[in-house]
């Protein structure tokens, strides 16, 4: 599974951090709180990475400047919102979403072929219709 850990980059000043495995866009502080009291970053149920031990985390509950987490084992830790970084799978439509979210100008939409499906579901009736005669 390939994973991709980000802050969500809304503010124009960005800088880059690295670690050995991963980089992670990263806001200044104080854009890193707006962001997060806004609620655009570090929500509920959302999947996170602790950068200080690389433990992996859904958000059960939140704090000024804190959130606090559980893994999968079901082990709960305590992380400041510097020290945490959101995950997201490679190729979901979380994913998708998440990338159409933090563009700017941009709408979030889905790139199914509506008419593609309609006509798939048309088959499928006339085909089932041919079995009943």
């Amino acid at each position: 599974m390939k994973r991709f850990t980000s802050f969500m980059g809304e503010a124009n000043n960005t800088s880059a951090t690295g670690r050995s495995d991963i980089m992670v866009p990263t806001l200044s502080e104080k854009d890193l709180r707006e962001n997060y009291i806004a609620g655009k970053i570090f929500q509920l149920e959302s999947v996170v990475e602790n950068l200080n031990t690389g433990v992996v985390g859904k958000i059960i509950r939140t704090g000024t400047n804190y959130v606090i987490c559980v893994t999968e084992n079901g082990e709960m830790f305590k992380a400041w919102i510097t020290n945490i970084a959101e995950v997201h799978e490679i190729g979901t439509d979380e994913y998708r979403d998440y990338l159409q979210k933090i563009t700017p100008d941009q709408p979030v939409r889905n790139f199914i072929n509506k008419n593609k499906k309609n006509i798939a579901n048309s088959k499928k009736n006339a085909r089932s219709l041919g079995q009943d005669t």
